[in-house]
């Protein structure tokens, strides 16, 4: 599989060789459907910073400015997000057609980095096709056989999507696109994977944003299990106060990671309040801990869903060092420690974790 990848990195080797950072971008845009006076947005990264914006005038647009990297993922959209459409943008003279009601079909013409991600997705479009079609088939399963059947399948189905992707960094060291994805993917395929493939990339792409985000997993990432005693971490409280896991007073303590974007952590912030109610007195406590990147978006939820525990926040966003360490790739998720700072449980729902607090504080 990697050799049809080879086109690809010559193609892209040559591109980082001859790139000038200096210049900045341009996109002339002619679209159909869209009223003169019509506000168009360039917006990158989460949380969203608009790069530039641009009033249509006889069904065309343009936008200009520069970006610090080789190449940045940007969305092109109306105000409220009717219409928007997700590529790759260069710091070089580009171009976009677009279609009312239809921008996620138009398709950037002078960017590099966006063909090399449209001949990657048609790559991969059979093996996410299997994957999704062993999951519709998985909800429809009836008998207990069928069910295991297929969840066999789904799972050799996405151990070959995981190949696909793997295979493609290995051979894209000097890829954007390589990098982006590991830095997407290290914390699901977990350290020794991440460690691998971190090796094989391009010195450049070490050094960008992505490349410093994944060695910070590698660096950070202490690969936690039950009955590992907790690793230690210092972090902000809503009132600025450095406060460290170690100083959180209980015989059992509950690590919470969640943020005030996750809409099932708004969902379970009310049971968790209601269960430290409940067991606060008998030797409870939780230590709560923001993937958010806004603060004042993070001290409005935890006043807003009462969260009268110690919380802590970094700002880094998913990048957030805790769950870092920890080994966080989705929330919801939390870790039960003993007395002894040793972890008993982890990622218990509200009704496991009460019964596990029920039986530990009887």
């Amino acid at each position: 599989m990697p050799s049809t990848y080879r086109p690809l990195l010559i193609a892209i080797l040559t591109f980082l060789t001859t790139a000038c950072f200096s210049q900045g971008f341009t996109i002339k845009g002619k679209c159909s459907g869209i009223p003169d006076g019509t506000w168009l947005y360039l917006r990158k990264g989460q949380p969203a910073v608009e790069i530039d914006s641009s009033l249509v005038k006889d069904g065309s647009f343009s936008f200009s400015g520069k970006i610090p990297e080789q190449a940045a993922f940007v969305y092109l959209h109306t105000r409220k997000y009717t219409d928007y459409v997700g590529f790759w943008l260069e710091n070089t003279e580009q171009s976009i057609i677009v279609e009312k009601g239809e921008f996620k079909q138009g398709v950037l013409s002078g960017s590099q980095t966006d063909k090399e991600n449209h001949i990657f997705i048609k790559l991969k479009e059979p093996f996410e096709k299997k994957v999704d079609s062993l999951e519709e088939a998985l909800q429809t399963a009836v008998t207990d056989q069928s069910k295991l059947n297929v969840k066999q399948q789904l799972t050799a189905a996405n151990n070959r999507l995981k190949a696909v992707n793997m295979d493609y960094i290995r051979a894209h060291p000097s890829s954007i696109l390589a990098v982006d994805m590991l830095n997407i993917y290290s914390s699901t395929w977990g350290k020794a994977a991440a460690s691998s493939l971190y090796n094989l990339l391009h010195p450049v792409m070490k050094e960008s944003q992505q490349g410093k985000e994944i060695n910070d997993f590698i660096t950070w990432n202490k690969e936690l299990k039950i009955g590992d005693h907790f690793a230690d971490f210092s972090q902000p409280n809503v009132s600025g106060k450095m406060v460290s896991l170690g100083e959180i007073k209980g015989n059992y303590v509950l690590i919470d990671f969640w943020a005030s974007w996750c809409g099932p952590c708004r969902i379970a912030n009310p049971k968790l309040v209601s269960i430290f109610n409940d067991f606060k007195g008998k030797g409870f406590n939780i230590l709560g801990v923001s993937l958010d990147d806004d603060k004042k978006d993070w001290l409005e939820a935890v006043q807003k869903d009462k969260l009268v525990w110690e919380n802590v926040a970094d700002m880094k966003g998913d990048k957030n060092l805790a769950a870092l360490m920890y080994g966080i790739t989705a929330i919801p998720d939390n870790f039960l420690l003993d007395p002894d700072g040793v972890i008993i449980a982890k990622n218990l729902s509200d009704k496991e974790l009460r019964h596990q607090l029920q039986v530990l504080l009887k």
